[in-house]
């Protein structure tokens, strides 16, 4: 019975913290969108932040890919550093500020200067 408990108890608290998390950025609150915008200003990225990220709520936001599918680094910068078109983001994957924040990214094989860490650019 004890063990029983534990379960349901352990699974109720996944359930509540995943619904939490999904909703976290649907859609992204203010303070979201700020540390967004914030996140790579002073570097050859800003102009793909600003694009990616245009301070609204239907923006590409920091963290928000496993919430939504509009994660700034996951869901707009890396498919335009591939080549591909976003939605709704007005730069073209062939764009040079995009080749300049790549090269700034990826300097090297396996190298990223553009992850965040603790809300902070790990550069």
């Amino acid at each position: 019975m004890i063990m029983k408990t534990i379960l349901v108890l352990g699974l109720v608290s996944f359930l509540n913290v995943t619904v939490l998390a999904a909703n976290n950025c649907n859609p992204p609150s203010p303070k979201q969108l700020q540390r967004s915008q914030a996140f790579l200003q002073n570097t050859p990225c800003a102009p793909m932040v600003n694009a990616c990220n245009p301070g609204s709520p239907t923006g590409y936001v920091l963290g928000c890919h496993s919430a939504n599918g509009r994660g700034l680094v996951v869901d707009c910068m890396e498919k335009l550093w591939k080549g591909a078109a976003v939605s709704g983001v007005n730069m073209s994957p062939t764009d040079p500020a995009v080749a300049a924040c790549k090269s700034f990214c990826h300097p090297s094989k396996g190298v990223n200067n553009c992850r965040e860490e603790k809300g902070v650019a790990d550069r």
